[in-house]
């Protein structure tokens, strides 16, 4: 394409990158810089062909955003329309010998699809497998609520153990939504560059997650982030703590810090920046930080660190989808999430203190456990959104009565 006649859209000029030889604003630089931005979401070789050209197309419309600011706004609004086609094609690999169908008198038959289309167009009501209930209706075997929408292939996904997370149901059923708006569009609607970016990135992380690539930490991935062992020091006033990120940081600590009164904590955790949260014996970090030793001295910290020698191997798989949390609360607030291993492990003076109860939250996260309980006690969250991702037991438990219900799923006979 001959950018010379082409000027670029006055409106993403904020956001485009200059020529570095004369300042300027340019179609070759501010296509470059576009490019660059998404360069690093890529779908992988193994997804199908078409998905690939679909998410393409996306990039494509965002890197011409420059010429036409619109164009942004497209990139976003398709790229729902690519998870559509990626849920549909995953579908199809699912089932290589034809889709099982199963009709109210229980004929059995199967469906067999090239593409997708041919799918949602032989369970319509016209239809050689019409979908619904009774005995001249069809269901996928397994799915009796599969009727080849957007909405079913993300339910699909989710029964099948594809697409994982409580807090990533909140973000499906949004993106539901949003391919709906954009198909059935009747109001003015803009978005701004780094919104279409955060979608297409969002669409890469999806898609390659639905083929089994993941990126590790990532919102859809199943994979724990990597993690590290770091140094926290914590005063014994409490008024100042201290993380040391490496060994050799900690090797050229000074005086003053080494001879500190306090306490020294190793730990593993998923980023150096979560273990200034970090809490003993409860969950206040993201992801899972586990802790290694505790000490009073800098030179035994030094000692057990430098066995470990970075070695962050031996506290195996880590389970941070759909955790079990446990919440004291009283007529003073919430206290802290306790893992399973904590709330079970608490000294028998700690079990049931006065004026409280414990209550049992399932989430992915210990924030979203207490935004949960905020919305549930007081109707109000500082994270509607995100409280809505977990789910609550509505039971209030005894330490011995909690300690039931975790073991056999339900609370005990009153």
């Amino acid at each position: 394409m001959d950018n010379s006649t082409l000027e670029t859209d006055h409106r993403a000029r904020p956001f485009l990158d200059r020529d570095p030889t004369t300042n300027e604003v340019t179609v070759a630089s501010a296509m470059h810089g576009l490019h660059e931005w998404i360069a690093p979401y890529q779908l992988e070789a193994d997804i199908p062909e078409l998905v690939r050209d679909l998410f393409q197309t996306c990039c494509s419309l965002f890197v011409h955003g420059c010429l036409r600011y619109e164009f942004f706004t497209l990139a976003s609004e398709r790229s729902y329309f690519v998870i559509e086609a990626g849920l549909g094609q995953r579908f199809l690999a699912a089932y290589p010998n034809g889709v099982p169908v199963e009709r109210g008198d229980g004929v059995v038959d199967h469906i067999q699809a090239v593409w997708f289309d041919e799918v949602y167009t032989a369970l319509t009501r016209t239809g050689r497998f019409p979908w619904g209930s009774g005995n001249t209706k069809w269901i996928v075997r397994g799915h009796p609520r599969f009727n080849g929408s957007f909405a079913a292939l993300m339910s699909w996904a989710r029964q099948e153990g594809i697409l994982v997370g409580r807090r990533n149901v909140i973000i499906e059923q949004a993106i539901v939504r949003l391919r709906n708006h954009a198909a059935h569009r009747h109001v003015p609607h803009l978005l701004m560059p780094h919104d279409a970016a955060r979608d297409i990135q969002e669409t890469a992380e999806i898609i390659n997650h639905l083929w089994g690539h993941d990126l590790p930490g990532g919102r859809f991935s199943a994979v724990p982030p990597p993690r590290m062992v770091v140094a926290l020091f914590h005063q014994a006033d409490r008024r100042g703590s201290l993380v040391v990120d490496t060994l050799d940081k900690m090797r050229r600590l000074d005086d003053e810090h080494r001879n500190r009164h306090g306490d020294w904590f190793l730990l593993e955790v998923a980023d150096s920046g979560e273990a200034f949260a970090w809490t003993p014996g409860h969950q206040t970090t993201a992801f899972p930080a586990i802790l290694i030793w505790q000490g009073r001295t800098w030179d035994e910290a030094m000692v057990m660190w430098d066995g470990i020698r970075g070695d962050t191997a031996f506290a195996g798989a880590l389970e941070w989808r759909g955790r079990t949390f446990l919440v004291s609360v009283s007529d003073q607030g919430l206290n802290a999430p306790m893992s399973v291993d904590q709330f079970s492990a608490l000294p028998v003076e700690l079990r049931n203190p006065a004026d409280t109860h414990w209550r049992i939250v399932r989430s992915d996260f210990p924030g979203d456990a207490i935004s949960a309980l905020n919305k549930e006690l007081w109707g109000s969250t500082s994270a509607p959104g995100v409280a809505d991702a977990a789910d609550v037991d509505p039971a209030k438990y005894t330490w011995e009565a909690g300690m039931h219900a975790l073991a056999t799923g339900s609370p005990p006979e009153p």
